[in-house]
């Protein structure tokens, strides 16, 4: 069985990210990008939220450091500044109508170009309007995007066709900004938005996959006053459709010392553990070991094991997939130019047979 979770994380020591990472420009717009030392030419594509910027994400998220020991560069691309916030033209809450599409298509081809990645091993993950452009490139690109993961944002339904493409989503139900039932939140900052509900797009996702068997399991490790609900949606070739469902959790990057952030999950471990999932469009067996820094980052203030530790609770830390590890590098394009805790206290609900989503 593909979804078993245990004690499977290995935290050990990951080289410390002693480089800064180096600033590509594409004419008026730019990326940041981490390399690792052993490289399997894949890449994953990160997006900070509206307001935000490339080395404020990286430094927020922490997630740099246990892609690059995945063997993952990771890639920051930057987002316009219409007026006073940084914004993606990927969702409702967009005030901005850049090719931001086509801005990404960019940044793809340049690093594969430039760094000898594979441009056919390509993920995607962000927050808030960055979930939501993440989101909506890999529904237009779905041919090309092995795997997308969006955390507390959501796909405008009504602009983007939806496509089968690997999805995990995880949303808070306290979440004022990006609201979980949809709509306009108190907080949300763009007075016309009106997001689409997660339910409606779980149901869009699932719909475009055809006949899935659901499969629900409730985390609660840590007494936080949340929980999580994970709903899975599977056919035989593993897990296409994830939702983690945050009972209480607000507009947060999970795993963070945040209010309203719960410590059962950390986002960091979940959006590798998915992307671990599919290295070729689908699941393989054997076990993943999540490799997860305990140095200290150049860009903060904590360790990745810090974080955890402190924020996520040691049993967050020690969830994981009997997966299929990364696969070996495969061929890329020429370079161009030089450059112990219990298991998680988990109860499934019996498989189900769903064609769409009617479950």
């Amino acid at each position: 069985m593909s979804m078993l979770r245990g004690l499977m994380v290995l935290l050990a020591l990951a080289s410390p990210l002693d480089a800064a990472p180096q600033d590509i420009s594409l004419g008026a717009r730019h990326y940041l990008i981490d390399l690792p030392d052993h490289p399997t030419g894949a890449m994953i594509l990160v997006l900070h939220g509206g307001g935000g910027n490339p080395a404020q994400f990286a430094e927020m998220t922490g997630l740099s450091a246990p892609a690059l020991a995945q063997g993952y560069a990771v890639i920051y691309p930057a987002a316009t500044q219409p007026k006073n916030l940084t914004m993606w033209n990927g969702g409702a809450a967009s005030k901005n109508r850049p090719d931001d599409i086509g801005f990404l298509d960019q940044v793809i081809t340049d690093a594969s170009q430039r760094f000898s990645l594979n441009p056919s091993r390509v993920y995607l993950t962000g927050m808030s309007n960055g979930a939501m452009m993440a989101e909506a490139y890999a529904m237009q690109r779905s041919g090309a995007v092995k795997a997308v993961a969006g955390v507390s944002g959501t796909i405008d339904l009504k602009r983007t066709p939806v496509n089968p493409v690997p999805m995990l989503i995880i949303h808070g139900t306290a979440d004022q900004r990006v609201p979980y039932d949809g709509g306009r939140g108190a907080k949300t900052k763009v007075k016309n938005a009106n997001f689409a509900a997660i339910p409606d797009q779980v149901a869009a996702i699932v719909t475009a996959f055809g006949t899935l068997t659901k499969t629900d399991t409730v985390i609660d490790p840590a007494n936080d006053g949340m929980r999580v609900l994970q709903s899975d949606y599977s056919n035989a070739a593993g897990v296409q459709v994830r939702l983690l469902q945050i009972e209480g959790g607000g507009h947060v990057w999970p795993g963070l010392p945040r209010k309203n952030s719960s410590k059962d999950i950390s986002a960091n471990i979940e959006v590798l553990l998915f992307f671990a999932a599919h290295p070729l469009g689908q699941t393989r067996a054997g076990k993943l070991a999540l490799v997860v820094s305990r140095r200290p980052c150049r860009r903060s203030l904590a360790s990745e094991t810090t974080r955890i530790a402190a924020t996520a609770s040691p049993a967050a830390a020690a969830r994981a997939h009997d997966l299929g590890p990364l696969p070996a590098p495969s061929p890329a394009p020429t370079r161009q130019t030089p450059p112990s805790q219990p298991a998680s206290a988990c109860a499934s609900s019996p498989a189900q047979s769903t064609p769409g989503l009617r479950a």
